[in-house]
């Protein structure tokens, strides 16, 4: 019986942290979310401030939250939104890396670009449609779209938006997770990308269809409109390489 171990009784503040880690990951609390107050989370835990506090205090140095004075307790997202060092460096091996995180992100895109279609709240639809709206206007003011770092933010924005609207917390985090590596800077000089004849009125037209699917609770039509989006891109990425005389991607391929 010596491999039997004494068994530590648990700090009250552990086990808030374990309730609270599990909401997080269930979706109850969501990332950017103001969480209830001080009082109220020790009335639901049935704890006092003293314990409440080290826990908030475990979960804020864990990452988990951050505490504004005066504003109150916000929800971070479960999973760094930080790439690790090492995965960066993959990327800078040449352009055609790039291409492996368009893989990553269709794959999950599609999953979750379906499950919006079926789960996006109307808050969730009414905010796509007004980043959409966004879009729309730089474009028709400027006729750009990566060549400007706003149109950017709004590209990232809509994506990210949708992404939340499948209301799968796990899928949110590892989808966001792999955008990370589009907020970054590109391999390529991808604002030549808007010089392609029709590209930038393309990529408005399939993130509007990429709406209507969530308007319309098309699941079906959402998954292959995120394929034939990413394939577009991919398309047009081979363009640039070509031209620029870097390693071309054999596109049938993909």
């Amino acid at each position: 019986m010596n491999d039997i171990v004494p068994v530590e009784k648990k700090r009250v503040s552990e086990e808030v942290v374990s309730q609270i880690q599990r909401l997080i990951y269930l979706g109850r609390y969501r990332s950017g979310e103001k969480m209830p107050t001080e009082r109220e989370l020790c009335q639901s835990f049935n704890v006092s401030k003293t314990s409440l506090r080290e826990a908030l205090y475990i979960l804020q140095t864990m990452g988990y939250i951050y505490i504004q004075p005066r504003n109150g307790i916000f929800v971070n997202s479960p999973i760094p939104k930080q790439m690790p060092i090492p995965i960066k460096r993959m990327f800078k091996v040449g352009p055609e890396q790039f291409y492996d995180i368009l893989d990553t992100l269709e794959a999950l895109a599609v999953k979750a670009f379906s499950l919006a279609a079926q789960r996006a709240t109307k808050e969730q639809i009414l905010k796509a449609e007004e980043v959409l709206s966004k879009i729309k206007e730089h474009i028709d003011n400027n006729n750009d779209f990566y060549s400007s770092s706003v149109a950017r933010s709004y590209n990232i924005e809509i994506y990210s938006v949708i992404i939340e609207a499948c209301n799968n917390p796990l899928l949110e985090h590892f989808s966001n997770f792999t955008i990370e590596f589009i907020k970054g800077p590109f391999p390529l000089d991808t604002e030549k990308l808007d010089s392609i004849p029709g590209f930038v009125q393309t990529i408005y037209e399939q993130l509007q269809e990429a709406v209507i699917c969530l308007q319309t609770r098309d699941s079906e039509r959402a998954q292959k409109m995120i394929v034939t989006h990413i394939s577009f891109i991919k398309k047009s990425l081979n363009k640039l390489i070509q031209e620029s005389g870097e390693v071309q991607i054999d596109i049938n391929t993909f």
